[in-house]
């Protein structure tokens, strides 16, 4: 009988600089292994984190600046080094820079917009056979009622 075990530590944070101010992030880690074989479990992320500094000003408008990204993953179990959608040799590590802002125009509505991606990255979360989308925008809208 094949044994297996994944550990991992998961941390969250966020600090309120100033009254219109706060940072926050996280930041997980994983780590698989097959003691039987010696061998890595498949398909375990890398680390990775999401550092933001948020703005709010006093008439509910928000602007969010996000830096996510994940370290390269180059312990890799025979079935990763097999598996297409992983890179020969693992992973790459990447950082994507994002941008969020919003406002709420009473309690019924609520115009949000992201730019995405602002550097236009190429990168794919490990593990996953599809790249991650390029530099974006979105706007959306939110009315309750």
């Amino acid at each position: 009988m094949a044994r297996a075990y994944v550990e991992g530590l998961e941390i969250e944070s966020e600090w309120r600089v100033s009254p219109s101010v706060t940072a926050g992030g996280h930041a997980s880690y994983t780590y698989g292994e097959q003691p039987s074989t010696g061998q890595p479990m498949r398909r375990i992320p890398p680390l990775n984190d999401l550092a933001s500094l948020r703005w709010t000003s006093r008439s509910a408008s928000w602007v969010e600046a996000g830096l996510r990204f994940a370290g390269a993953q180059r312990r890799l179990a025979p079935g990763d080094v097999a598996d297409h959608r992983i890179a020969p040799g693992g992973t790459p590590g990447w950082a994507v820079v994002n941008v969020h802002a919003g406002r709420a125009f009473g309690a019924r509505f609520r115009l949000t917009a992201a730019a995405v991606n602002l550097f236009d990255k190429a990168y794919r979360i490990h593990g996953s056979g599809i790249d991650e989308y390029g530099r974006s925008a979105w706007v959306g809208t939110q009315v309750s009622f």
